[in-house]
């Protein structure tokens, strides 16, 4: 009788072979999908608002009902509408989420918010004692949802079909392709505090936005915000106003910087990329040395607001 020679043969594979592959796999068993995975990994869909809902619908969320469980007293009623009874209404909306067209994409974006929302909602009510309006939460969330759309603008591509869709939503972005510029930073001198800020108006909303940097480029501060004006100069004006406030928050109040100067670089189109220099301690920039190479000229003042000191500045066209 001839009896063959023994070998190994790993079964997890057909071929008999060996590799990492199959050993997870034999180890981590592959578990059947569940109905939520398309919209826990949607392609939008913020991170943190997907943990929120692969959190509620895996069952690993802390709802009442789970502290109960475990024996940890809890309310009965829902802190939201006060009802006794659940209301659970889910299998609609996910199958609302299937697909990984654009429109998909979106409501999982959307209804992840949601979600993640009222979880929000519900732990302020609980452990602070707080709440918010369903208008507020609904003007919250809407926000939230034009300026994310916003950043994916290169990548949401804008048909009819999601066009009508952000409409019955409530959303209305602003699609508009980004025209990117690319700049180079130029440092300031040492000591000094460079100032970039914009401003922006549209038919329905304005605001501004700063970031202040050090000599060796770090950023120290940002700031964002908005007027009722229509002038985008008035928002420009508002921006440096909020920039100075930023550099007394990190230098201290001006008054203590006895004849120092602040060096403001007005990196900016509209202001014709010039140098402006704010001093210290005149009472008006005439007192400066040296021409104001601005054909705008800019004159501020120190107000007492709210126990605080603020930057305001005004412009007076020059010929």
């Amino acid at each position: 009788m001839y009896l063959e020679k023994d070998l190994v043969v790993w079964t997890p594979t057909s071929s008999g072979e060996f590799n990492t592959k199959s050993a997870y796999r034999a180890l981590n068993p592959i578990l059947n999908k569940v109905v939520w995975h398309n919209l826990v990994l949607g392609k939008f869909v913020i991170p943190k608002h997907s943990f929120t809902c692969w959190q509620l619908f895996s069952g690993s969320i802390q709802t009442a009902d789970r502290l109960r469980q475990k024996g940890i007293p809890a309310a009965n009623g829902c802190v939201l509408c006060d009802t006794r009874s659940p209301h659970w209404e889910w299998w609609s909306i996910l199958k609302l989420c299937r697909g990984k067209d654009m429109k998909s994409e979106i409501l999982k974006v959307f209804v992840s918010a949601v979600v993640s929302l009222i979880w929000t909602e519900r732990n302020r009510r609980i452990h602070q004692n707080k709440s918010m309006t369903a208008e507020i939460l609904k003007g919250n969330l809407l926000r939230d949802m034009v300026m994310y759309l916003q950043v994916q603008l290169e990548e949401v591509k804008y048909t009819q079909e999601v066009k009508d869709l952000l409409n019955r939503i409530g959303v209305s972005p602003n699609y508009i392709p980004r025209n990117i510029i690319t700049c180079f930073l130029q440092s300031p001198e040492e000591g000094t505090i460079l100032i970039n800020y914009d401003g922006a108006v549209s038919a329905t909303r304005s605001g501004y936005g700063g970031i202040l940097r050090n000599s060796q480029g770090e950023t120290l501060l940002a700031c964002n915000g908005g007027t009722s004006s229509s002038s985008v100069l008035i928002q420009e004006l508002d921006a440096i106003g909020q920039g100075l406030l930023g550099v007394e928050l990190i230098n201290g109040p001006f008054d203590t910087i006895m004849e120092k100067y602040l060096r403001i670089l007005a990196m900016n189109g509209d202001l014709d990329r010039q140098q402006l220099l704010i001093p210290v301690m005149c009472e008006s920039p005439k007192q400066a040395p040296g021409a104001w190479p601005l054909q705008r000229e800019y004159i501020y003042n120190k107000q007492l607001v709210g126990g605080g000191l603020r930057w305001h500045l005004r412009v007076d066209h020059c010929q």
